[in-house]
């Protein structure tokens, strides 16, 4: 739902957004199911996101979110704030920590920059981090349109 006055139609304007503004930072409890399911939902086979024994036997302390999952949590971190009407232009990321069940993913972000587009649409570029108790998950770059009013 759109934090927006808590109204889940409503779309923050472009016109409502600064550079160096920050994102309302959100906490994801990541569990044993989220894991698997989010592998089988972006049909990833690899046995390390719901095989335990397989996972600790490759060194891992257990199974681990792949990277769809998380790169979909990181389009929920924003569109949460910014409304349902953004669309994704681009993202860029890095993943560097694992996400392992029992986990909390803890991300924030910042508008790093705003420009000009067209048609009623300018493009937002959102810079947002997710950690855990390991350190850094994810790095990412992500541009999105939005309306301009």
């Amino acid at each position: 739902m759109s934090l927006l006055n808590g109204n889940p139609r409503a779309t923050l304007p472009v016109s409502s957004l600064t550079v160096g503004q920050e994102v309302p930072p959100m906490i994801v409890e990541v569990t044993t199911s989220q894991v698997i399911v989010g592998a089988l939902a972006s049909r990833d086979p690899q046995d390390v996101h719901h095989d335990r024994d397989i996972a600790k036997s490759r060194g891992f302390e257990d199974i681990f979110m792949n990277n769809m999952t998380t790169q979909g949590l990181v389009f929920r971190f924003v569109t949460d704030w910014l409304g349902p009407e953004v669309a994704a232009e681009s993202i860029k990321f890095q993943l560097k920590r694992p996400m392992y069940p029992g986990d909390e993913l803890h991300l924030s972000g910042r508008v790093t920059s705003i420009e000009q587009g067209k048609e009623g649409r300018s493009v937002a570029t959102i810079e947002v981090v997710g950690k855990n108790r390991l350190g850094t998950h994810i790095v990412c770059e992500f541009r999105i349109s939005l309306p301009d009013e």
